[in-house]
């Protein structure tokens, strides 16, 4: 069965829709992680720190190392820090602008901040080291 122009410029459309859909997907996941690339994990700082220094002997990583090493727990208690702060300032956010919305609009708040306890659970938080060691964060609500 042949197609006829109408189904022709549908097909062209649709699939120039789902090339624009892959590749918006694809360009905003390079973006994102080229921006969030320069912010230091506090997990993941040793590591980084020593593949751009580039040590020339084990004497030397050692003792990069250590220094690295000494400073992780002000690394983790700072990203901590930060992160309460910013679940303080969402929920002071949410406090205001729950007498202004009705019952359908605070449902979707309440399901966005569901969905990103949920992610930070999964995540770990980025508080506690590897997954099977990482304590539980508490539960936001």
């Amino acid at each position: 069965m042949a197609l006829g122009a109408k189904g022709k410029g549908a097909i062209i459309i649709i699939s120039t829709l789902l090339v624009g859909i892959v590749l918006g997907s694809v360009s905003m996941g390079w973006y994102t992680r080229q921006r969030l690339r320069h912010i230091p994990n506090p997990r993941f700082f040793e590591r980084s720190t020593l593949r751009l220094i580039e040590p020339h002997d084990d004497a030397q990583r050692e003792k990069i190392r250590e220094i690295l090493g000494e400073m992780a727990p002000r690394f983790m208690e700072l990203d901590a820090r930060h992160r309460e702060a910013v679940h303080t300032l969402i929920d002071s956010v949410n406090a205001a602008l729950k007498p202004h919305l009705d019952a359908e609009q605070w449902a979707r708040v309440e399901d966005r901040k569901r969905h990103f306890n949920e992610m930070t659970r999964k995540w770990g938080g980025r508080r506690g080291g590897p997954r099977g060691n990482r304590r539980e964060a508490p539960d936001r609500h």
